[in-house]
């Protein structure tokens, strides 16, 4: 028979994978000074992410118990500015036109690197006992001391030892009469 039949069929093409991309390294900020939370740091995506289509790169910023901060602390989708001294997770993602994602997971940590600001006595007077011994507390020559991100401990330890009590930090110093001078 010379009979036809016509029919439509439709394919449909799906795009069901999500970009590929490598992770960057962790990230490690620094604190400002003063006021202990990260500097502003612009984060830039990975050069090679591999999908058919185009990509929008974007950011998460999530703590350890993987609860998003990203709106306290992200600005303009790709600055990092004013995140507490702590761990956290930085999340890359990758979101192509069909809407997969694709992402990956680094560390991400805002360290003290800030040494503490010491502040001393200019001139301290030790007095001997009549037993020919002094001790001085570290705390004796301290003129408000800080740091920008948390406590301090205070510890002193002598230049030079006639007394041979060694020259190790602690929380005071001895003298004896030989160090008189």
């Amino acid at each position: 028979t010379s009979a036809s039949n016509a029919e439509n069929q439709i394919i449909k093409v799906l795009d069901m994978e999500p970009p590929v991309f490598d992770c960057p390294e962790d990230l490690t900020l620094s604190a400002q000074a003063y006021d202990c939370i990260s500097v502003a740091h612009e984060l830039t995506f990975v050069e090679e992410v591999y999908d058919c289509s185009d990509y929008t790169p974007g950011y998460q910023i999530l703590t350890l118990d993987e609860v998003d901060i990203t709106m306290d602390y992200l600005e303009n989708e790709n600055t990092i500015n004013g995140l507490p001294v702590g761990s956290y997770y930085l999340l890359y993602l990758a979101t192509d036109a069909c809407g997969n994602i694709g992402r990956c997971t680094t560390a991400l940590e805002v360290i003290d690197d800030v040494a503490p600001f010491a502040v001393c006595d200019g001139y301290t007077q030790v007095a001997l006992t009549s037993n020919g011994f002094a001790e001085l507390f570290a705390t004796s020559i301290d003129d408000d001391s800080f740091d920008n991100c948390g406590d301090i401990t205070m510890e002193i330890a002598k230049m030079t030892d006639a007394c041979t009590w060694g020259l190790d930090f602690g929380p005071t110093v001895r003298f004896c009469c030989d160090e008189v001078g």
